[in-house]
């Protein structure tokens, strides 16, 4: 039977492992199967289909390595192998094989090293996507041969070098959608990216661009998706950008762009989306922006907005979300809002508006679900302190009525009688401690307002998004446990402003990017816990400045590389884990000043110990240890006895480096873990 195509894409089959015989259909030439729940690894009897053309495997959980035989299908145009759970591993040479490729799909599949230049040969492709992989390097120059590429994504490979954005992106005119999202990207948006005039989606957000919005982005008339949030971008934003008619989402929110909301926003008539807060903007909200009836979703918070809310604003109405806080917005809310029934959140709190007394304003804003507000109605000058403000804000975020304790929150008791709250004599909030009481959602960026805040325990909840900024507000806090949570995101910088903290507590989270350098500067730190996350990079050498460092646990993450000396100064450290991380070389002789420490775990690395008696001696003299059975030593001369075979395991051959001796010539039997160490984590 001739057997041209196998499609079985997204029918929801129970997880099952792609048979092996497939590889006998010789004759197929497409053969999806993505999105069915795969589980295994990829069959190399895939490589014998050498007629095959398009190989879909993406959106499932496959796992293993990517094989060679693969390399065999010289003839595929389509390879999506995007979304699966595959062993780490580099982007393999033999693809460069693939000279009829017109789709690679590569996005999340666990790919670490350098984006190879052999893909600036691929010159059929017009669909790149490397996306949220582990690799590293600068972006090659070569994949600027790619000119027939339509859509190219490298979107959160953190782990790139930092750099501008390339200049030869210019010369890829046909590229329709763009993605640089969380790359690295520094310096300008360069004014020629006008020029990429087919472009439907930009994302350039969360980098560290600097320096204005080029009003040349306004050329881009055919753009659906621009977004530009978290960078350091400066100067107003252009009124060009109102050229732009066919855009759906404007995020522009996270920058530190000035003067006024243009006017010509109001001309974006397909806008769903816009997001301008976290900015310095000023002046008032146009009355123009009334004419964007399409939108749902109208961030303008955390700028320096002021006067009234127009009343075109009623005209909203398909309008979701409205956020206005920390403005300084006055007077009344128009009554025209009442006239948009699909709202569902509005924030008003931090602001000087009030809400109309009158019955039909009431019904409407108490049918919204979610209300932070003042507290304020006009004529009674009832406004909510900003501490009470701040935990409603927590409460509503968090779904505060579906709490495992949530006594007396948003009621008229004293702050100190709320559920795990502790107030100082003026009623300022001090403590605030609900940790493992079912708090589900992001931590609202109003907890940094919290001035006489010195200790917050949120951990064991269901936390998520990234960890706010303004926390780092927070001058007087000296513990935060934010641990055991489902965080994301790199630890802002922010957070280098908190002198006081002695405890830090990030464990257990989805946290990503590499350890802050600037954490060395927490002198009086004495606990660092950041164990299972996803930070990657190195061990900052600024580590070794925290002179009062008791307990540092670095393991479960993606770290590299050495060991940094400076640890050694670390003098009252008790307690070091490091597993389960690419950690690799000898432990540093350093850490022999290290007398107080009792715990020292560094299993499922590729480090090891210096073999001199003297580290020996005070490897034998901690409590605890427990580390993976290898100890270094120098390679034996050409007239030394031979190394047992199955003893010894290369770390690296070249010039006198290190061998790993492992076994009976290694280290001995160690201790088991404490169980205060269980406890602890």
């Amino acid at each position: 039977v001739r057997h041209d195509f196998a499609l079985l894409s997204s029918i929801n089959h129970k997880s099952t492992v792609p048979p092996p015989e497939l590889g006998n259909l010789t004759n197929l030439r497409l053969l999806s199967l993505n999105g069915n729940n795969l589980t295994g690894a990829i069959p190399p009897e895939l490589g014998n289909l050498t007629n095959l053309t398009k190989l879909h495997l993406s959106f499932n959980n496959l796992t293993g390595a990517i094989p060679p035989e693969l390399g065999n299908l010289t003839n595929l145009t389509i390879f999506h192998l995007s979304y699966n759970r595959l062993e780490a591993g580099e982007i393999p040479d033999w693809m460069s094989g693939f000279t009829n490729l017109t789709w690679l799909g590569l996005g999340r599949t666990n790919r670490i090293g350098t984006i190879p230049s052999w893909l600036g040969t691929l010159t059929n492709l017009n669909f790149l996507e490397l996306r949220e992989n582990r690799l590293t390097g600068p972006i090659p120059a070569e994949l600027g041969n790619l000119t027939k590429l339509t859509r190219l994504d490298f979107s959160r490979l953190d782990g790139l070098d930092a750099g501008e954005i390339p200049n030869w992106l210019s010369g890829l005119t046909e590229l329709e959608h763009l993605d640089l999202e969380t790359t690295n990207r520094t310096g300008p948006i360069p004014s020629w990216l006008g020029n990429l005039t087919n472009l439907m989606s930009l994302g350039l957000d969360q980098n560290d661009l600097t320096g204005p919005i080029p009003s040349e982005l306004g050329s881009l008339t055919n753009l659906r998706w621009l977004e530009l949030g978290w960078n350091q971008l400066t100067g107003p934003i252009p009124s060009e950008l109102g050229s732009l008619t066919n855009l759906t989402t404007l995020l522009i929110r996270g920058n530190d762009l000035t003067g006024p909301i243009p006017s010509e926003l109001g001309s974006l008539t397909n806008l769903t989306t816009l997001w301008l807060g976290w900015n310095d903007l000023t002046g008032s909200i146009p009355s123009e922006l009334g004419s964007l009836t399409n939108l749902t979703s109208l961030d303008l918070h955390a700028n320096g907005l002021t006067g009234p809310i127009p009343a075109e604003l009623g005209n909203l109405s398909a309008l979701q979300s409205l956020d206005l806080s920390d403005t300084s917005l006055t007077g009344p809310m128009p009554s025209s809002l009442t006239e948009i029934t699909t709202l569902t959140r509005l924030n008003f709190r931090a602001t000087n508006l009030c809400v109309p007394r009158d019955d039909a304003f009431q019904t409407w804003i108490d049918g919204i679900r979610d209300v932070e507000a003042g507290d304020a109605t006009c004529g009674t000058g009832t406004a909510q302190s900003p501490d009470r403000a701040a935990l409603a804000a927590l409460y509503n975020a968090t779904d505060g009525e579906n709490w495992t304790d949530n006594a007396n929150w948003l009621s008229d008791r004293p702050l100190g009688e709320w559920y795990g709250v502790t107030t100082d004599a003026q009623g300022r909030v001090t403590e605030l401690a609900v940790a493992g009481n079912n708090l589900a959602g992001p931590i609202p960026v109003e907890l940094g307002n919290l001035k006489n805040l010195t200790q917050i325990d949120l951990d064991d909840n269901n936390l998520t998004g990234p960890i706010p900024a303004e926390l780092g507000n927070l001058s007087a806090i000296w513990h935060i446990d934010l641990s055991n949570n489902n965080l994301e995101g790199p630890i802002p910088s922010e957070l280098g402003n908190l002198a006081n903290i002695e405890a830090l507590h990030l464990s257990r989270n989805n946290l990503t990017g590499q350890i802050p350098t600037w954490l060395g500067n927490f002198t009086n730190l004495e606990y660092l816990y950041l164990h299972s996350n996803n930070f990657t990079g190195q061990i900052p050498s600024e580590l070794g400045n925290l002179p009062n460092l008791t307990t540092l646990w670095l393991d479960s993450n993606n770290l590299t590389g050495p060991i940094p000396v400076e640890l050694g100064n670390l003098t009252n450290l008790r307690g070091l884990w490091l597993s389960d991380n690419n950690l690799a070389g000898p432990i540093p002789q350093s850490l022999t000043n290290l007398t107080n420490l009792s715990e020292f775990v560094f299993l499922n690395t590729n480090l090891c110990a210096p073999a001199d008696d003297a580290f020996q001696t005070w490897l034998d003299g901690i409590t605890d240890v427990d580390a993976r059975d290898a100890v270094c030593a120098a390679l034996p001369s050409t007239g030394d006895a031979a190394v047992s075979p199955g003893l010894a395991l290369a770390l690296g051959v070249a010039g006198g480096a290190l061998l790993i001796l492992s076994g009976a010539a290694a280290l001995g039997a160690r201790r088991s873990r404490g169980a205060t160490q269980a406890t602890s984590r």
